[in-house]
């Protein structure tokens, strides 16, 4: 049985959003002081916006998981892997100099480096935006010669 590097792909995308997803909720039902102050980019709380973010990661999941169209598939992973990167670059531009709580607070929990956490979550930023990118390309060409 062959396994097409779109099914590769979009399976990956689904299991990682899901389970960054379930890491930003386990987070949410934390007593850490950090959860209730301010995000600096975005009027809520910490623990408010990871909530958001766990329920943003979880739809796209679920849409990924029934969507059939390749094009839509990959314009959604490379818009989130987007907005990752914007929220990045916006804590940085405020002078944000600490790691992401991209995870909340699950990573002191489970006692791992939030720096390893950083890097590990900046290559699949990565993953996502290059995989999207040139998986739509590859897409693309293959449905021009189609037309032509």
């Amino acid at each position: 049985m062959r396994i097409s590097l779109h099914r590769v792909f979009v399976l990956s995308a689904i299991v990682i959003l899901t389970l960054t997803a379930a890491a930003k909720l386990f987070s949410t039902t934390g007593t850490a002081g950090i959860l209730n102050e301010p995000d600096p980019l975005l009027p809520m709380t910490y623990r408010q916006m990871l909530l958001c973010a766990a329920i943003l990661e979880l739809a796209a999941a679920g849409y990924l998981a029934v969507n059939r169209n390749r094009l839509v598939n990959y314009l959604s992973i490379i818009w989130l892997s987007i907005t990752f990167i914007l929220y990045r670059v916006g804590l940085w531009l405020v002078g944000v100099d600490d790691y992401c709580l991209c995870l909340g607070t699950v990573t002191a929990r489970l006692r791992i480096e939030p720096a390893a956490v950083d890097h590990v979550l900046k290559a699949v930023i990565l993953y996502f935006l290059v995989g999207g990118f040139c998986l739509f390309a590859q897409e693309w060409r293959q449905l021009c010669r189609v037309k032509t």
